[in-house]
């Protein structure tokens, strides 16, 4: 029953990672910060917890948009053919 835990909230920690779309060196700093540890699966009961926490509090930022008038969307297309 306790491996059944861990494997979900290792999987509820991986299912946050992807949503928030943070890269490799994010999540280790995260545990680092949180727990002392670089890598999830070494993280304790209380530590998972405490990741969990975390990341459910956090939202993911939208990705920035590109403004381009119609004028220079067109002579992107032009030099792009």
């Amino acid at each position: 029953m306790k491996h059944n835990t861990r494997n979900k909230q290792l999987g509820k920690i991986h299912q946050h990672i992807k949503r928030l779309g943070l890269c490799d060196e994010a999540k280790r700093n995260i545990y680092f910060c949180l727990a002392a540890k670089r890598s999830a699966a070494d993280l304790d009961s209380s530590e998972r917890s405490k990741v969990l926490d975390f990341l459910s509090s956090c939202r993911p930022h939208a990705a920035p948009r590109l403004v381009v008038t119609d004028e220079e969307a067109l002579l992107l297309l032009e030099t792009a053919a």
